[in-house]
C-alpha cells in the first residue's frame, strides 16, 4: 500500500468518525462573551490544546446532557449494572411472601 492510498484511508477514517460523532458543523453560531470569559476561554484552549470553538463546544455539549439527559434511565446506569458483588444473594428471594405475609397481618388487625 502506498502512502498516497494510506493518506485517503486515514482521511476516509476522519470524516467517518466526524459523521459519526456529529462534529460536522453545519452553521456557525455567534456567541457574544465579555473580556475575562473570552481570555478564560483562550487559557484552556491553550493548554488543552484545541481550537477556543472546541472548548465552547464541549462547554455546550456538557450543559446540555445536564439539561437533557440522552438515552433511557437504564442506558445511563448499564455501566454500573453487575459491578456489585457481596451480601446476602437470596435477600430479595423471599420479599415477595414477606410482603404479603404483612399485608395479610394488616388485614387481620382491622
Amino acid at each position: 500500500m502506498g502512502v498516497l492510498q494510506l493518506k485517503f484511508l486515514v482521511l476516509q477514517f476522519v470524516i467517518h468518525q466526524a459523521n459519526i460523532r456529529g462534529n460536522v458543523m453545519p452553521s456557525p453560531v455567534t456567541l457574544r462573551v465579555d473580556k475575562e470569559t473570552r481570555q478564560r476561554i483562550a487559557r484552556i484552549a491553550r493548554r488543552k490544546q484545541v481550537s477556543a470553538s472546541e472548548v465552547i463546544r464541549q462547554a455546550i455539549e456538557i450543559w446540555i446532557e445536564v439539561q437533557e439527559p440522552a438515552g433511557s434511565p437504564y442506558e445511563m446506569v448499564s455501566d454500573l449494572i453487575g459491578i456489585v458483588h457481596g451480601g446476602n444473594r437470596k435477600r430479595s428471594a423471599g420479599a415477595g411472601r414477606q410482603f404479603a405475609a404483612m399485608l395479610k397481618s394488616r388485614r387481620g388487625s382491622r
